[in-house]
């Protein structure tokens, strides 16, 4: 019995490794998602398609699309973490257009047109993990203020998507935490627009950035901004 007890010692010290590893990875890739801001801030035309990649392949590839963006920083005693919707939020009843809806993260959201009203998760609203085809424009100021992101922009660069591009839920860095709020209010075919506090931007909105260098005017967003966004849930591929 000792000498079987003793054989087993090896494979336990190897699975608690293991664990400490597997956290020791949660949490560096907590911290670069606390940190990381959209992809054309830092770098330039020719490597933004490598930095995405990079920034989508480091999230997904190492823990799945379930991380919760920005979870790793303390901002205070928020029961819900930012880019997250409570499971039961839309239980009370179903949206009508133009109504608004504050989520518990101060995320204020208005259909505009009414999606399928189909139910099953194919359908919407889609959750964490989930991947979804999407059409938004970014704003700064109000609805009609200068562009500083949209899916055409970004679609362009992949030949054959056009005007949408494909999103990751709680997944890419590279997408805010509000647009991931939004999508979880959101029904299939369903257009909607929403503004999203600092807390839902890049960084937490503690940080300036330049607009996506496509567009035809570069614009600077200052740190503190609330962002206003046109959106539209095309498809979801991944429930």
């Amino acid at each position: 019995m000792a000498a079987a007890l003793a054989a087993r010692r090896p494979w336990r010290q190897a699975a608690r490794n293991r664990t400490a590893t597997s956290l020791a990875i949660v949490g560096a890739i907590a911290a670069a998602v606390m940190t990381a801001g959209p992809a054309w801030a830092s770098s330039p035309p020719s490597s933004r398609r490598a930095s995405l990649a990079a920034a989508t392949l480091g999230i997904v590839g190492s823990m799945g699309a379930s991380m919760p963006a920005n979870a790793a920083k303390d901002k205070g005693p928020l029961e819900i973490p930012p880019g997250y919707v409570p499971a039961d939020f839309m239980s009370n009843g179903k949206k009508e257009v133009g109504q608004k809806i504050v989520t518990p993260n101060g995320l204020e959201y208005e259909m505009l047109q009414a999606g399928t009203d189909k139910e099953g998760r194919r359908h919407g609203p889609p959750h964490s993990g989930s991947k979804a085809w999407v059409k938004f424009t970014g704003h700064v100021d109000d609805w009609n203020g200068p562009v500083f992101d949209s899916s055409a922009v970004r679609g362009a660069r992949n030949p054959g998507r056009d005007d949408y591009v494909e999103i990751a839920l709680n997944g890419e860095t590279t997408i805010t935490n509000g647009l991931f709020e939004a999508l979880k209010l959101m029904k299939v075919g369903e257009k909607g627009r929403f503004m999203q506090p600092p807390l839902l931007s890049y960084k937490l909105g503690e940080a300036a950035f330049e607009s996506d260098s496509d567009l035809p005017v570069v614009v600077n967003v200052a740190a503190g901004s609330p962002l206003y966004y046109d959106v539209e849930l095309v498809n979801i591929v991944k429930p």
